[in-house]
């Protein structure tokens, strides 16, 4: 039988990187801003989620679906905290690990007010274009 697909297999992952991002089902349902029931019925492995909200929960890990989905290894599932932030920082980098902490730090009004600064930001072209090209446009 394929693990994909295993809801059993599923919840497993998902309780497992809850744990390593010292999350709750609370933190899931606020965060994600599913209903508190949906996410205790996939880690009680009751439901199976869309992939949609797979893909939802991945990102919010930091991981790939795979992760979620596929039954983890014996050397896998005794990743160390340690190693596990050595491969989220070669993946994705210690700027957007630093605002990812810092976001997650905030309450939801706080994160509101960073999602809007964001937005903000990114229609500014001095902060949104490559270096080069300001610079070519400086010179002319």
């Amino acid at each position: 039988m394929s693990d994909l697909g295993n809801k059993e297999i599923f919840a497993e992952n998902l309780n497992y990187y809850m744990t390593l991002n010292h999350k709750d089902r609370n933190d899931i349902a606020r965060d994600l801003e599913l209903p508190y029931t949906t996410v205790t019925s996939w880690c009680n492995a009751e439901f199976y989620p869309r992939i949609d909200k797979i893909q939802l929960l991945a990102n919010y890990f930091c991981i790939q679906k795979s992760d979620l989905v596929e039954q983890r290894t014996n050397n896998a599932s005794k990743i160390s905290d340690d190693e596990y932030q050595k491969e989220t920082t070669l993946r994705y980098g210690k700027d957007t690990l630093f605002l990812l902490e810092n976001y997650n730090q905030l309450n939801e009004y706080g994160k509101q007010k960073a999602n809007e600064n964001v937005k903000d930001l990114t229609k500014i072209l001095e902060y949104t274009e490559k270096k080069e090209k300001l610079s070519e446009q400086k010179t002319t």
